[in-house]
């Protein structure tokens, strides 16, 4: 049995010592033919997020992590008057391009476009009003308009990803083991916990509509699956009978 502990905990836990580990996700290879697409600074104040970073950062790694764009961030796009002739030199075939204006209430108003080069042509535009906190959000769903647009297949920008993180203190005998079920953007950040525990968790699985997880727990040094309210954090059980409860989906 400890065996078999050890070859789940490799395949879904990251084993961390003394401090938390940053998720970190690199790339290697897209998909062939990506689409070369630039993405132009949004003109207007910058909003920035806690992780320094804004819009025109946000949706710039969205589409290239997607593996279907090849991305070029440009300076000398115009928001009103795209000069088609000089992308086209430059092979670039689609262009997203916006402005940031404050408004009143310490809101802001952020308008987007996103041009199609070769056929020299507006194909979409909208008006968003935010808060300076929602800045992030919005630049996710600013990226799945903009793969929607392009590809005809829907973003996951906006969605969520789930995933079990261990931190491990102390040496041999007085180590200490904690682990968390986190919940974070689809980029891995805003991360925070919906369950902390002593006892392993494992196997995160979301409901079709997104509103609940399930997964595994080993409480009471026993398997079992427990379905958990994201809003609410409450949870309950829904197998623990004897044998194996696991892989929930």
């Amino acid at each position: 049995m400890k065996n078999l502990f050890k070859i789940l905990f490799l395949s879904f836990i990251f084993l961390v010592n003394n401090a938390f580990a940053a998720l970190e996700l690199e790339l290697t290879q897209g998909v062939d033919n990506a689409i070369p697409i630039a993405v132009s600074p949004f003109s207007g104040p910058s909003i920035t997020d806690s992780e320094g970073d804004n819009i025109t950062d946000t949706v710039g790694n969205d589409l290239k992590n997607s593996g279907r764009f090849r991305l070029a961030f440009a300076d000398e796009f115009s928001f009103d008057s795209p000069e088609f002739e000089a992308w086209r030199a430059k092979k670039i075939e689609a262009v997203v391009t916006g402005q940031v204006k404050s408004i009143d209430g310490g809101k802001f108003s952020v308008t987007f476009k996103l041009f199609d080069v070769y056929n020299k042509k507006k194909l979409f535009e909208k008006e968003f009003k935010i808060k300076k906190e929602q800045a992030r959000k919005l630049a996710h769903h600013i990226s799945d308009i903009v793969y929607q647009q392009i590809t005809g297949d829907r973003g996951v920008f906006s969605t969520k990803i789930a995933y079990v993180l261990v931190e491990r203190k102390g040496y041999k005998a007085k180590r200490k083991t904690k682990y968390k079920l986190q919940i974070a953007d689809s980029d891995g950040h805003n991360a925070h916990a919906l369950l902390t525990s002593s006892f392993p968790l494992m196997s995160p699985s979301w409901s079709p509509d997104g509103k609940k997880l399930s997964y595994v727990s080993f409480e009471g040094h026993r398997a079992a699956i427990y379905i958990q309210d994201i809003a609410t954090g409450k949870r309950k059980v829904l197998s623990k009978l004897p044998g194996i409860n696991g892989a929930p989906a």
